[in-house]
């Protein structure tokens, strides 16, 4: 699992913190977490050498602002594999897979 950020400040800084990232959720008053450490990446446009593409990405979860979306998805979109990548956007409580 990779957690991809904006710019590359944010992820030396959570790559400092131990790259810890804890999902945490309440269902029918249980509390569960989980923590898990995950590699950090700050967003660079790869672009394709011989066919191949450094980093493609084969499934994405974007968890944005809906006003954010189109522009996070666009920063990785040479990243995906045409016809096999997997995309879930989550925004504001909304899901849909794509």
């Amino acid at each position: 699992v990779t957690l991809m950020v904006r710019d590359s400040q944010r992820a030396q800084r959570l790559r400092d913190a131990d790259s810890l990232i804890t999902l945490e959720r309440t269902f029918r008053g249980q509390h569960e977490s989980f923590s898990a450490q995950v590699d950090v990446e700050a967003v660079q446009p790869h672009y394709r050498h011989h066919g191949q593409t450094a980093g493609d990405i084969h499934n994405l979860l974007v968890a944005t602002k809906s006003v954010d979306a189109v522009s996070a998805l666009a920063s990785v979109q040479q990243r995906l594999v045409p016809g096999r990548s997997t995309v879930i956007l989550v925004q504001n409580g909304l899901l849909a897979v794509y």
